[in-house]
């Protein structure tokens, strides 16, 4: 994995990698074009009390009305990661 840094004014603005491994803000995301094993379908869920959605393979955290939320803390990615540690057939109970 090759990762290369473009600034501007000084400041790293982004971070571009040559593979399906793409880190932003200090989160690390994965996407892949192949449908592995365990990897969640695309979706709305709610588990402990968070909504997120999952598209191309990306959480993302919603708010009651329906929109993406501006901010996702640690404790929503504690429980996504603890969603995702679940078997498949338990994780579509959560599916809206």
């Amino acid at each position: 994995m090759t990762t290369r840094r473009l600034y501007q004014n000084g400041k790293c603005v982004a971070l571009v990698t040559l593979a399906d491994t793409y880190v932003y803000e200090g989160f690390r995301f994965e996407i892949s074009s192949r449908a592995g094993k365990g990897q969640a379908p695309s979706g709305i869920y709610v588990y402990e009390g968070f909504r997120f959605e999952i598209s191309y393979g990306i959480p993302q955290k919603i708010r009651k009305d329906g929109e993406p939320a501006k901010r996702e803390g640690q404790k929503f990615w504690d429980a996504y990661y603890a969603w995702q540690k679940l078997p498949t057939v338990e994780r579509e109970k959560y599916r809206v």
